[in-house]
């Protein structure tokens, strides 16, 4: 989710001289969504009531781990276990209506009309919740410069070896691109 909002912020205020994410989701896709969630079932039943979710009934707040697979956070069980129990984090809920408004709400440009900064995507070779696939559908719709580069070894958080080298190694090369972009004047 933070990954198309850096692309949408970057679209709509122009601000941004680059973008890099480790994931790019568009909800509104077919098949996003249930590719997303904790279990079939899920995608099933559950995400056609969300719809429902308006007014008071879109107060009560669900935990992250009942409709999403928290649990898949990590590839190493110490960080999963971590974030399971961090009560900010991933052992947190939000309201029915925060589900519903993110499945609903596409990006705030289309993919196919983006004019906005070049996009790197660094994605987790190894992740097991937002697969790579969903990512390069995205990334494949964006006009524009494009790159993408796999972060071996990597979970959905990519803090594991030898990809979370290869993740700082490329956003120190983007970031020295840029300062050489503005000591050129381009």
């Amino acid at each position: 989710m933070g990954g198309a909002l850096a692309v949408d912020t970057a679209a709509v205020t122009g601000l941004a001289d680059r973008v890099i994410a480790t994931c790019l989701l568009d909800p509104t896709r077919p098949g996003i969504a249930a590719a997303i969630v904790r279990s079939p079932w899920i995608a099933r039943l559950g995400l056609p009531l969300l719809q429902f979710a308006r007014g008071p009934a879109a107060k009560p707040r669900i935990p992250f781990r009942v409709l999403t697979p928290m649990s898949a956070i990590s590839n190493d069980p110490g960080l999963s276990h971590a974030v399971l129990t961090d009560p900010c984090g991933g052992g947190g809920a939000m309201p029915v209506g925060w589900y519903r408004s993110f499945l609903e709400a596409g990006p705030a440009i289309p993919p196919e009309q983006y004019q906005g900064p070049p996009v790197v995507l660094l994605h987790p070779a190894e992740d097991r919740w937002t697969m790579p696939e969903l990512s390069l559908d995205y990334l494949g719709r964006l006009r524009g410069k494009t790159r993408v580069v796999m972060l071996p070894g990597c979970g959905h958080f990519p803090l594991e070896e030898p990809g979370f080298q290869v993740l700082l190694d490329e956003v120190s090369d983007e970031i020295e691109q840029l300062l050489d972009d503005q000591r050129r004047g381009s």
